[in-house]
């Protein structure tokens, strides 16, 4: 599947170190250590260029970088926890394989059932309105931030923040309790409200 390729949900041990984009994260840059230090295995995402922060607040930060991967973009808590998605196929993104480009793709992170849920992802340069359904039947609003320039990139960035009870369904093969996705689709708006695309990640070919 597009964006299950290179989701990594790490909890991740090692020192403090720096962002490239010249802001420190205080204990939050520790979570990039893993990436810096094992990027020379093939499977794992190598930084290109810098690190930029989308948004952040007390005790998180949204990044986005490039990669060997293509586009990376994490979400970053205390205690090295937090998440990364790499290789998302939208139009303007960079990636590491070929395929169809969407206007609209991302991911999720929920560290533990009662935490709160975080969905993040890209979109095209045109989308000015990014519209996350989850499985519980709401429909959310997400922020649209615009690329930071040490991107040098055309894009959007999204990022919702909810409350989620997590739901599991027995795997048929392993027969164990896997979770179930949180969202269903992801829908793309230009600034005039037309829906560019409703991009459905457990239906994309």
């Amino acid at each position: 599947r597009l964006l299950l390729v290179a989701v990594l949900v790490l909890a991740l041990t090692g020192i403090s170190t720096a962002l490239a984009v010249g802001t420190r994260l205080g204990d939050l840059d520790a979570f990039f250590e893993f990436f810096d230090r094992e990027g020379n295995h093939p499977s794992i995402p190598r930084l290109i260029g810098d690190r930029a922060v989308i948004a952040r607040g007390e005790d998180w930060a949204f990044v986005a970088w490039r990669s060997t991967r293509g586009l990376c973009t994490s979400l970053v808590f205390p205690d090295r926890r937090g998440g990364t998605i790499c290789g998302i196929p939208v139009v303007g993104a960079p990636r590491e394989t070929s395929g169809p480009d969407h206007q609209v793709g991302g991911g999720s992170y929920q560290g533990r059932p009662d935490e709160e849920l975080w969905i993040n992802g890209v979109a095209a340069a045109n989308v000015s309105r990014v519209d996350v359904e989850l499985a519980d039947d709401r429909l959310l609003r997400a922020a649209v931030y615009d690329a930071p320039a040490a991107l040098r990139l055309e894009l959007k960035f999204f990022l919702v923040r909810t409350r989620f009870r997590l739901r599991t369904r027995r795997d048929s093969t392993s027969g164990l309790e896997v979770p179930e996705p949180p969202y269903r689709a992801f829908s793309a708006y230009d600034a005039r409200g037309r829906l560019l695309e409703r991009f459905d990640p457990a239906t994309a070919p």
